[in-house]
């Protein structure tokens, strides 16, 4: 495995600069990093704290919760090594600046600190989060959140977002969500799970076998294919509405959706000339298009980032490979050599890198390409590794993996490091990494 293929990607940063900039003419300031150095940003994270600093008595369980959160949250970033706060003082009532001692902080080499304090009411969470600077005695953030009970969770990734934000000047992933699809209920059902394995949620009950989820660029629609009357049909689920809708019904298969950057259009895998090819599809008026010709199994396409291009899965030279072409289907180019089966590609945001699943040694593993060509990179190694899907920041790509057994949904850095597990019940497959999602 190779630890480095990613590292510009993942680590630009061979040290921090703090920037301040006056906003405003207010004297909060504002903290980004460079692509410059190594070193990850050392924040604090001190523990959520009665508002009044009276526990109630369910208290204690939501100051965990939210403090672990927003730890692990953090943790999961390529930018931040959260401290362990036990080596400090837990400074309580802090309001403004002069309430902390900054040069203690800064001396024990920490760049940032969290303060956060919270109030329950009724069957609402309100949390109020300042940021500081140890290094220049500047609060940089100072924000109010507010929750039902139920969505703590979501509470603390809202928080740990907006810290990211503040301290990069990059877009969180906290609020993600990994779709999937999962047998545990006996039949192929549409589950979806926060990115850290909490909050699961089951979106289909159609008692029949789902594949291939989507999500829509924006996050509030997802398709999959059904069989759900007999054929292979492709739907999308409305999250709003919590609507299903027919996109595609040709007979044969439907499947293998992927939508466009701008939600207009959508390609996907249809049998009805035969065999399968890669089609285009208008999302508003159902009209579809063919694009591949080749009297070959054409499947699983996808759309660059950019939306100019469109990467798929082809046999036309005898096995499955990775091919590229444009959206019209023209300048057809094959992009994996190595392997006798190379399947399932996924874009990473930037559009310079495809993960794809690749036989290797009997088993299938995640391999990693630079879109121009080259050599793959294996990331995986233990038992059999499909499906990926990039994280829409593209330092982390979920899996599916059957080296514990049955499938389940992983995920790990893009560079394969800090493989976690994030599913424990049942079958589970086909990952699909939602875009950052505003619920």
């Amino acid at each position: 495995m190779n630890s480095s293929i990613y590292r510009s990607l993942i680590l630009p940063i061979v040290g921090i600069l703090f920037i301040f900039i006056l906003l405003y003419g207010q004297t909060d300031v504002h903290v980004k990093i460079t692509d410059s150095g190594t070193e990850k940003i050392r924040i604090a994270v001190l523990d959520f704290f009665p508002k009044n600093l009276v526990w109630n008595p369910d208290d204690r369980r939501i100051s965990e919760v939210l403090t672990q959160t927003v730890r692990e949250d953090l943790e999961f970033s390529p930018f931040f090594t959260v401290m362990d706060t036990a080596a400090f003082p837990q400074e309580q009532g802090i309001l403004d600046e002069k309430d902390i001692n900054f040069i203690n902080w800064a001396t024990a080499g920490v760049h940032a600190i969290v303060v956060p304090v919270f109030e329950s009411k009724d069957d609402r969470i309100e949390a109020k989060v300042q940021l500081f600077s140890t290094t220049y005695g500047k609060r940089i953030m100072k924000k109010s959140y507010k929750r039902e009970r139920e969505k703590i969770h979501r509470l603390a990734h809202n928080i740990s977002d907006d810290i990211v934000k503040k301290l990069t000047g990059e877009d969180g992933i906290a609020s993600t969500k990994i779709a999937f699809i999962s047998k545990r209920t006996g039949k192929r059902e549409l589950f979806a799970i926060d990115y850290d394995g909490r909050s699961l949620c089951q979106w289909t009950k159609t008692n029949a076998i789902i594949l291939s989820p989507a999500w829509s660029p924006t996050g509030d629609a997802i398709s999959f294919t059904s069989y759900a009357k007999g054929n292979p049909d492709l739907y999308v689920l409305d999250l709003t509405r919590r609507r299903i809708t027919v996109l595609s019904d040709f007979v044969g298969l439907n499947t293998s959706a992927s939508w466009s950057p701008d939600g207009r259009n959508i390609v996907y895998t249809v049998s009805k000339d035969g065999n399968s090819e890669i089609y285009i599809m208008d999302v508003r008026t159902r009209r579809s298009e063919r694009l591949t010709y080749e009297n070959a199994i054409d499947t699983n396409p996808t759309f660059s980032p950019d939306g100019s291009r469109i990467a798929f899965t082809s046999d036309r030279s005898g096995k499955p490979q990775i091919y590229i072409m444009d959206i019209t289907g023209i300048n057809i180019r094959r992009l994996t050599y190595e392997g006798n089966y190379n399947d399932l590609a996924s874009w990473s945001p930037k559009g310079d890198k495809i993960a794809y699943c690749s036989r290797f040694d009997g088993l299938f593993q995640i391999a990693v390409m630079d879109v121009s060509g080259g050599i793959p990179v294996y990331l995986t190694s233990l038992g059999n590794n499909e499906c990926p899907s990039f994280s829409p920041d593209g330092y982390h790509i979920a899996f599916a993996s059957d080296r514990l057994g049955n499938y389940k949904i992983y995920t790990m850095d893009a560079d394969g490091a800090n493989i976690r597990r994030i599913t424990s019940t049942g079958w589970n497959y086909d990952p699909a990494w939602s875009p950052r999602i505003e619920y």
